[in-house]
């Protein structure tokens, strides 16, 4: 949560934060993606992904006996971006 706290901007609210595989915060703003190499700690990137380009999303639900949940998100490419 602090990597998020540290990427808001002026009036950006924090709405819900994960620690994952990658962690990941969730603003009234955008979704801000903090990837660790978890091997040395030593490597991080960081991804700031606003709601408007949101193409679609999916969520499949935990089962009986898969407790995982997942969030799917698409975005349509941010202008000036080299991805």
């Amino acid at each position: 949560k602090s990597e998020v706290n540290n990427m808001l901007v002026i009036g950006e609210n924090i709405i819900q934060c994960f620690q994952t595989v990658r962690d990941s915060g969730f603003t009234d703003k955008r979704v801000i993606v903090v990837n660790v190499q978890r091997i040395t700690g030593k490597k991080t990137s960081y991804f700031s992904y606003p709601y408007s380009k949101v193409l679609y999303f999916g969520i499949e639900t935990a089962g009986v006996l898969d407790i995982d949940s997942e969030l799917i998100m698409t975005f349509g490419k941010l202008e000036g971006s080299s991805v």
